[in-house]
């Protein structure tokens, strides 16, 4: 239900309207007590929600997130990770380097099922994700890009 919330935000900006403050903590609160209900492909509409409300989500919930999407990895299909990437990159998100490099892991396991789409939404997210907790450096960033670019060749 909360994902399903965050999809019918993610339209508003069409419409040049943003979710309030007060919603956008109502929501925080609601989704950070319900994490283990979510699964892969509400992770990835919520994070595309994010992402197309451009709300950049607090670190506490972030983490939270985070660890439900750790939990959830083997049920992420290729699209599934490329819209977590893109909503992450959109939302400015910044996860610590250590579940930057499970993510780039999960999406070099995915690699062979990227649309170039997909492929260029997970090279935007790798690229543009600031040094976020833990400061990845521009080597790991630039060895993620390649191994993710690698799908767009295949």
């Amino acid at each position: 239900v909360l994902a399903s919330l965050a999809d019918a935000c993610a339209n508003l900006p069409a419409l040049r309207a943003q979710p309030s403050r007060e919603w956008m903590a109502a929501f925080y609160s609601a989704a950070g007590a319900r994490w283990g209900a979510f699964g892969a492909w509400p992770l990835a509409s919520t994070a595309w929600a994010l992402g197309a409300l451009r709300k950049r989500p607090p670190d506490a919930w972030l983490a939270g997130f985070c660890g439900a999407a750790d939990a959830a990895w083997r049920e992420f299909t290729p699209q599934g990770i490329a819209n977590l990437a893109w909503g992450l990159a959109a939302a400015r998100a910044r996860p610590d380097t250590a579940w930057m490099r499970r993510m780039v892991r999960a999406a070099g396991g995915a690699v062979e099922g990227f649309t170039p789409q997909g492929c260029a939404n997970v090279t935007w997210w790798v690229a543009a994700t600031p040094g976020g907790r833990g400061q990845q450096g521009p080597r790991m960033r630039a060895r993620a890009c390649v191994r993710v670019c690698v799908c767009v060749c295949v």
